[in-house]
């Protein structure tokens, strides 16, 4: 009996090892199609492109232009390989593609530390196929690097707390200098090290490690980050324009209202749609799961709870006092987290069905992954490209003749920019307003355009929520300023032509088009 139950437990490991690289292999095909995609950068990758191509090491160093912030390290290795590979997206989204591919492997090794045989599967192939991580795997932020440099933090720093006072001085230094070196390249990997001294701290209270862990453990990387600060961070915090731009992803502290009270609720549950990428049928069973794995880690494995959910309540805090946003892709570096309580959750509702019913317990997992997985596979044929600006401007160019004039949405000012710059062609060109509170004058100044013969108008990042979708609301007055010659769509951006020498035969809209 003995031998047949170690044949069997030897024979399920070897399945989930190979489920595992296969979900490794998967998440590496998944992430590379996306990037050889090459998409057109999106209006929030276009200023940050431009500056990293515009800009000097040591300019690089300074406030960024175009109101963006990113970690110095990212930058300068991202114009490194500008000056080695160009300045195509595929040079600027190299870097984040290699982090991606990184954090599957450092996913894997931290899983099976932290969460049981099952488990680790259910979290590997969540972690392949999370839309949200293969997506942000190749965009010109520092988003995919936030992921890899938590999951090099969390694995060497949850070592430390496992081994408490055996842990060897060589450990020790290896997690000082790669979490001081992180805080150079990711903003939020300050929070994943403050998690990992929170319990380091409390094992010193506990007598259960010495104090030359911690002063190891913290004096290095806190020099580091305070040199950060004095070099970048304190710019960064001093850009108002920045901090009103996420006003709306801060935690009230202290909440005053009920829709701050509801904040605490509405906020973190977000999450699980974005960036832990469930659906939303999902997201009912992806919270139990989640519940259930948040029970099991309490009983079970307290500490690891401790290392995932720390950096969450670091970050909700740090987001009180206005210094790091709560909000969406600013999250990411959390999602591994996420998915492994999910995982764990998950494993335990799995093993508890599948000692009554196989059928009903395969139903579940069915239910589970076939949105994630799905979802996944149908991106191999058709990668996502939210704002293809590129292929719209390469029309105009091939069809623009002497004397037009293209106008720019004004949300679109940006990759614009880069695109010119590549296509090292700059034709004659108006960038439209900013007028979301005013739509009406968005029709005065199209209306300036009157007389031309033939204007080109090119949109993307097109504002559809804010009371108006604005392509049909700038295709209506324009339909009233002149005749339409062509009307070309492609995946989040469109291209008009229109005759503006025409007379106007109808009254100005007054009531735009929702």
């Amino acid at each position: 009996m003995y031998n047949i139950n170690k044949a069997t437990y030897m024979l399920n490991e070897k399945i989930n090892k190979t489920i595992c690289r296969l979900a490794i292999l998967g998440g590496i095909i998944l992430r590379v199609v996306q990037f050889l995609y090459r998409r057109s950068l999106t209006e929030g990758e276009a200023p940050l492109a431009m500056n990293i191509i515009e800009r000097s090491f040591n300019g690089l160093t300074k406030t960024l232009d175009y109101n963006q912030a990113a970690p110095i390290g990212f930058l300068m290795v991202e114009k490194l390989f500008t000056l080695m590979l160009g300045t195509g997206e595929i040079a600027l989204r190299l870097f984040p593609l290699i982090a991606g591919i990184a954090a599957l492997y450092l996913f894997y090794r931290l899983v099976k530390q932290t969460t049981d045989d099952t488990a680790v599967v259910f979290a590997m192939i969540l972690f392949a196929v999370c839309d949200h991580i293969i997506y942000f795997t190749s965009e010109v932020k520092p988003y995919s690097t936030d992921v890899a440099l938590t999951l090099i933090i969390t694995l060497l720093g949850y070592s430390i707390i496992k081994s408490k006072s055996s842990v060897n001085l060589k450990y020790l230094l290896i997690f000082s200098f790669i979490a001081a070196i992180s805080f150079w390249f990711s903003f939020p990997a300050v929070f994943i090290w403050l998690g990992i001294m929170s319990i380091i701290f409390y094992q010193l209270i506990k007598k259960q490690i010495t104090w030359y862990t911690l002063i190891i453990s913290a004096v290095i990387p806190a020099m580091s980050i305070f040199l950060y600060y004095l070099i970048s961070l304190r710019f960064i915090a001093n850009q108002g324009s920045l901090v009103n731009v996420w006003q709306s992803a801060f935690m009230p502290l202290p909440p005053r209202s009920f829709a701050d009270i509801k904040w605490f609720l509405f906020v973190p549950l977000r999450m699980f749609k974005f960036p832990a990428g469930f659906s939303v049928y999902e997201l009912t069973l992806a919270l139990m799961c989640f519940l259930t794995g948040f029970i099991a880690y309490i009983k079970e494995k307290k500490s690891i709870l401790a290392v995932l959910l720390l950096p969450i309540l670091i970050t909700m805090l740090a987001s009180g006092f206005k210094i790091y946003p709560f909000e969406g892709r600013l999250l990411l570096f959390l999602t591994p987290a996420l998915l492994m309580i999910i995982s764990q959750g998950l494993s335990h509702i799995y093993k508890s069905l599948r000692s009554k019913s196989m059928i009903a317990a395969y139903a579940l997992l069915m239910i589970f992954f076939l949105y994630p997985v799905g979802s996944a596979a149908y991106r191999l044929i058709k990668p996502r490209a939210p704002e293809e600006l590129r292929p719209g401007l390469l029309y105009i160019l091939e069809h623009q003749q002497t004397d037009d004039i293209i106008y720019v949405y004004y949300a679109s000012e940006n990759a614009f920019k880069y695109y010119t710059y590549q296509l090292r062609s700059i034709p004659e060109h108006i960038i439209g307003i900013e007028s979301r509170n005013y739509w009406p004058a968005y029709y005065q100044d199209l209306a300036k355009l009157r007389g031309k013969k033939r204007v080109w108008v090119i949109m993307s990042h097109i504002a559809r929520t804010f009371g108006v979708d604005e392509e049909k609301l700038f295709l209506a007055y324009l339909d009233e300023l002149g005749q339409q010659q062509k009307y070309i769509q492609f995946p989040g951006a469109a291209v008009f032509l229109y005759d503006m020498s025409v007379p106007i035969n109808q009254p100005i809209l007054q009531t735009p088009l929702r």
